[in-house]
């Protein structure tokens, strides 16, 4: 699903400077493929402490900081990109997220897996999945600012507020 989330943002996005945001950078692949396509003004926001110093997170993008992203302000940002987020909230946490995001004239570009239960994680207890069954159906109905533009059996790639492809 990212190649598709590289060639969308390239497409939406063709400017370079155009500051992004990674909310729950992990391990830092969005923030190193975005790089991989001449993206120059992206940051991230990761809670786990541990991901932020094990992948060298402050080698991978422009800013990064310590924070959760249900306090977290999104200007002055054109794109948050969840990654493999939404799903370790719960529904009314992650709409709350996205509403904000979507105040601040944000654009975000969201990947879930699709129907997968998932507990903490190696000690880090935000990795549990709170919303272990999401589908395309499921998306639909709990975030209708949010069109479905690319999936696979496992994943989908999502875009809002209402910016079906193409656009």
């Amino acid at each position: 699903m990212k190649p598709r989330l590289y060639e969308e943002v390239c497409k939406r996005f063709p400017d370079r400077a155009t500051p992004i945001l990674d909310v729950g950078a992990g391990s830092g692949s969005i923030g190193k493929g975005l790089r991989e396509h001449g993206y120059t003004n992206v940051c991230a926001i990761e809670i786990w402490p541990r991901y932020i110093t094990e992948f060298e997170l402050a080698k991978v993008y422009r800013k990064v900081a310590r924070r959760n992203a249900l306090d977290f302000d999104f200007w002055p940002f054109d794109l948050a990109i969840f990654g493999d987020v939404l799903e370790h909230w719960t529904h009314p946490m992650a709409a709350s997220v996205l509403g904000r995001c979507f105040e601040a004239a944000s654009q975000a570009a969201v990947i879930v897996p699709w129907k997968c239960p998932q507990g903490p994680w190696e000690g880090n207890p935000h990795e549990e999945h709170k919303q272990p069954d999401l589908t395309p159906a499921v998306m639909r109905a709990r975030y209708p600012d949010l069109d479905l533009i690319a999936q696979d059996e496992a994943k989908g790639l999502l875009w809002g507020p209402g910016q079906p492809s193409g656009s």
